[in-house]
């Protein structure tokens, strides 16, 4: 392994939303939207790839995502010349019906080389963009549970942090859907209380002090229960004092550290 690209060939989803007791925590979307720029940062110099289940923005968090791809990642070439997307540094899907920005920015680019400069082009080689299979029947909340299974089954590990537990859109809120998803397949969970939300719930889930007394959620029962037999059962990676500091860490710097720690360990036991 590559002592200083350990995460070669591992790809790390981040589920994040903006959950409603951010500010109450001492926070604000753009400390949300820093944390995700640190992450990604931390891990494309590891060598992983990065997921992502929303659309792009121009301007946006994903836009200094990708520049830190261009920084970071190496872009094999196939024969004639062009670049692979099968090793993208940024993978990004979104759910039917939404056509991908960087399809809809440049839509003839596969077609024409020579069509004008334009986002999509820039990117080409760096972001493997694309819409998850479309439901028989086109409902959108089955087409959001069709895009983060795709993105489970993708993913070898997951963070989590924040996520809306009021105003989602889907059957259950997206990072906790996909927190399950990366159980279900058996992927490395990391989970930090760190921005509140979703991600607090599923902490006070896996944290073995809170298992007996419980948390009361009926509107997420099933998936708590889930949660808890996962808790129970799940390999650990970190010591308990770190496993605690990751938990509840306050510092998007200390989280950041914790979480590419567990990666790296995780990842080397498993190509050790």
């Amino acid at each position: 392994m590559n002592a200083n690209k350990p995460l070669v060939n591992c790809v790390v989803g981040i589920s994040v939303s903006e959950a409603t007791d951010l500010e109450s925590l001492g926070f604000d979307r753009l400390d949300l939207n820093r944390a995700i720029v640190r992450l990604s940062e931390l891990f494309l110099s590891a060598g992983a790839r990065i997921a992502f289940g929303h659309d792009w923005r121009p301007g946006g968090v994903m836009e200094a995502v990708a520049t830190l791809a261009v920084k970071y990642a190496e872009f094999p070439r196939v024969q004639n010349g062009s670049i692979s997307v099968r090793n993208c540094p940024i993978i990004n899907r979104v759910a039917f019906p939404d056509i991908p920005f960087l399809k809809r920015d440049c839509p003839s680019t596969e077609e024409n080389e020579d069509s004008p400069s334009s986002m999509a082009r820039l990117l080409r080689g760096i972001v493997d963009s694309k819409q998850s299979r479309k439901p028989e029947n086109g409902e959108r909340t089955k087409a959001l549970s069709l895009m983060r299974q795709e993105l489970s089954r993708l993913c070898d590990i997951r963070i989590c942090f924040g996520g809306n537990a009021v105003n989602f859109e889907g059957r259950i809120p997206g990072v906790l859907e996909e927190a399950l998803g990366s159980i279900e397949n058996n992927k490395l969970l990391l989970v930090g209380s760190i921005f509140g939300g979703v991600s607090k719930m599923i902490v006070d889930c896996v944290d073995r002090d809170y298992i007996n007394e419980g948390i009361s959620s009926p509107k997420f029962s099933k998936e708590i229960e889930r949660l808890r037999i996962w808790a129970r059962n799940r390999v650990k990676i970190l010591s308990r004092e770190e496993e605690r500091r990751l938990w509840y860490s306050v510092s998007t710097e200390e989280y950041s550290e914790l979480v590419l720690r567990a990666a790296v360990k995780y990842w080397q036991s498993r190509h050790a």
